[in-house]
């Protein structure tokens, strides 16, 4: 009786310890697929703050394009428009060193046909 207690005590601890293994065996298991899910949850939401960064900076680049092309177009006005106003300028500039000119000039033919007549004139008295 005593030897068959025997036998079946260590059984029973072989069955524990394999038991024991087993549990250890499926709570490793379990360890690494919670870890794992959490590391996919993570990455599920780092992917989403990715996709809404992107959207967010292709929505800048797009304004920052129109602000672009809209100050282009300002800028190109403005110089335009300076350059008409410069034109203006430069012509009446022009226009009034040439009427400055021509007055200068008509003094001048008159100074000089005057000095022709004179000459003439002495000329004809004393022949």
């Amino acid at each position: 009786k005593n030897n068959n207690n025997k036998k079946k005590n260590k059984n029973n601890k072989n069955k524990n310890k394999k038991n024991k293994n087993k549990n250890k065996n499926k709570n490793n298991k379990n360890k690494k697929k919670n870890k794992n899910k959490k590391k996919n949850n993570n990455n599920k939401k780092k992917n989403k703050n990715n996709k809404n960064k992107n959207k967010n900076n292709k929505k800048k680049n797009n304004n920052n394009k129109n602000k672009n092309k809209k100050n282009k177009k300002k800028n190109k006005n403005k110089k335009n428009n300076n350059n008409k106003k410069k034109n203006k300028n430069n012509k009446n500039k022009n226009n009034n060193n040439n009427k400055k000119n021509k007055k200068k000039n008509n003094k001048n033919n008159k100074k000089n046909n005057k000095k022709k007549q004179q000459e003439q004139q002495e000329q004809e008295q004393e022949e």
